[in-house]
């Protein structure tokens, strides 16, 4: 079977906590362009995407507003699965039925940090951390727990990059 990749981000950056509910921050003025410059930096990483699928919370509506439009990308798809605190074993039931059409996943931490755990090292025990409009993108035949590599972590360009 063919190596396939995943594609996670996490939400841009977003108001602070306790201006708002948590599900309603907005993403900052600065976050938004530096989406957009991630979005521009990964366009051929992000080529093939043909579908984002996020959290119903408000900065990751927005953040995946933005990657459809940087990316010409018109199938946006919410799904509580995404929310901070799911459980990330209930999100490979979603991953496995989207694994051959090329699908960017926006959502959020601990979630996000706990979902590359399960889908690398098959536990989420140890949460990944992901900053705010990081992108990480794995490889894998199967989206199972314990069977993903990582093949890249992006922060946004005036961070550079992680590892």
């Amino acid at each position: 079977m063919a190596m396939q990749r995943v594609f996670l981000m996490r939400h841009g950056i977003a108001e602070p906590f306790g201006i708002r509910e948590d599900c309603d921050r907005a993403l900052t003025e600065r976050g938004r362009l530096l989406l957009q410059a991630q979005f521009q930096s990964r366009a051929d990483e992000l080529s093939a995407i043909n579908r984002i699928v996020h959290s119903p919370y408000r900065r990751a509506s927005e953040t995946a507003k933005i990657a459809a439009q940087s990316l010409g990308v018109e199938q946006l798809i919410i799904d509580e699965r995404l929310i901070p605190d799911a459980d990330p074993v209930h999100l490979l039931v979603l991953l496995e039925q989207h694994f051959d059409n090329p699908t960017l996943y926006i959502t959020h931490n601990p979630f996000v940090g706990r979902l590359i755990s399960l889908l690398c090292e098959g536990s989420t025990r140890h949460v990944v951390p992901v900053d705010t409009g990081m992108l990480v993108i794995l490889e894998c035949e199967w989206p199972a727990a314990g069977m993903a590599e990582l093949h890249g972590c992006f922060a946004v360009p005036e961070q550079g990059r992680y590892f």
